[in-house]
């Protein structure tokens, strides 16, 4: 990076693809940092500005280097490195990292169960949704967001649906006051498509009428998806009343 480029980003405010620090971050700090960088759009990391974003240098930039070598190493599994220079600035020293959007989301800091995003200029855990939307941008599409396209609302055991409706009753407020197709929707067991609505591919072995029929219908699925392995190896003999999770 050319001390141009460097006086550029110095004049920017952070944001979803910028952040400062006066030194080295600790090792969850930095690693959630950079993880969040890859599952949104990528970033740059400049260390030796404080928080007035006054450009105070590191001491010793080789070692906060290694630092971050150190962390990527211990707490991140990326595919793609990010790029680390030691930039010359004003006769003082700066560590920069450029973080790229990476490939294969989502990325996770390892001992954590849920990845971050980048959210402005701060990082937060990812919604369901927009873990959704990482594992599609990967191209590895989960079974559970897969519409069963020959399966209908007609498909789904409406006792079933009760049945389930009434055990969340226990857990909430009061009743769920819910129409069977508002119940499915609210709990993505009802899949909104651009050619319409369709039971996802567990519904339809956990709640269909006739498990053995609606289970065909996702044989297709199973095989070019994340299925789980008992889903894989659905027989009619197997299928029928097991899979109820309602």
């Amino acid at each position: 990076m050319n001390e141009e480029t460097f006086a550029r980003l110095l004049q920017q405010r952070e944001g979803e693809t910028l952040d400062f620090k006066q030194e080295l971050p600790g090792s969850s700090d930095l690693a959630v940092l950079i993880s969040a960088f890859y599952n949104t759009r990528g970033g740059t990391i400049i260390i030796g500005v404080d928080d007035q974003r006054r450009p105070v240098g590191v001491d010793r930039p080789q070692g906060v280097e290694a630092g971050i070598v150190n962390i990527i190493r211990d707490r991140l599994d990326l595919d793609v490195l990010p790029t680390i220079e030691i930039v010359t600035y004003q006769d003082r020293e700066f560590v920069v990292v450029t973080c790229p959007r990476g490939p294969y989301p989502p990325y996770f800091v390892r001992g954590e169960h849920r990845p971050y995003v980048r959210v402005g200029s701060s990082n937060r855990v990812a919604t369901h949704a927009e873990i959704r939307h990482l594992y599609l941008l990967s191209g590895e599409v989960s079974y559970e967001i897969l519409p069963c396209r020959g399966a209908t609302l007609a498909d789904l055991s409406p006792a079933l649906i009760a049945r389930y409706r009434e055990r969340r009753s226990r857990h909430t407020a009061g009743a769920l006051d819910l129409s069977a197709r508002n119940c499915c929707a609210t709990w993505a067991a009802w899949l909104k498509t651009k050619a319409g609505f369709y039971p996802p591919a567990p519904e339809c072995c956990s709640s269909a009428k006739t498990p053995t029929a609606s289970c065909a219908k996702t044989r297709s699925l199973v095989r070019s998806s994340k299925a789980p392995t008992c889903c894989a190896s659905l027989t009619a003999k197997t299928c029928e009343g097991r899979y109820s999770t309602w």
